[in-house]
């Protein structure tokens, strides 16, 4: 059975975006400890993010919103701002990860 996010779209899909998404600023610090660092992480990332993406516990919009604060962030060049959007999101994630994992 394929479970879908509440956008419809597979969970795996949605997890590859949110994957996507937050390689993003680690590919442009050019650090290549911290690359090769998220490279090694990336199927442990995937399989967390799959948990996270899960209908049962995963509100797309409100992941949406929180990704489009953090690249606001970016945008503006403003650290506090990202650093506050990234730790709420962050805190967000966990609590659903933490929720489909009590659920199964």
């Amino acid at each position: 059975h394929q479970y879908r996010s509440s956008t419809n779209a597979p969970i795996e899909e949605v997890a590859q975006r949110d994957l996507e998404f937050h390689q993003v600023p680690i590919r442009a610090t050019k650090n290549s400890r911290l690359i090769r660092a998220w490279e090694l992480l990336q199927d442990e990332i995937m399989r967390l993010l799959c948990l996270a993406s899960h209908p049962q516990t995963n509100d797309i919009k409100q992941v949406t919103e929180e990704h489009q604060r953090i690249f606001e962030g970016y945008q503006k060049k403003d650290i506090f701002m990202i650093h506050t959007a990234l730790k709420e999101h962050f805190s967000h994630a966990e609590q659903r990860t933490i929720r489909q994992l009590l659920a199964k």
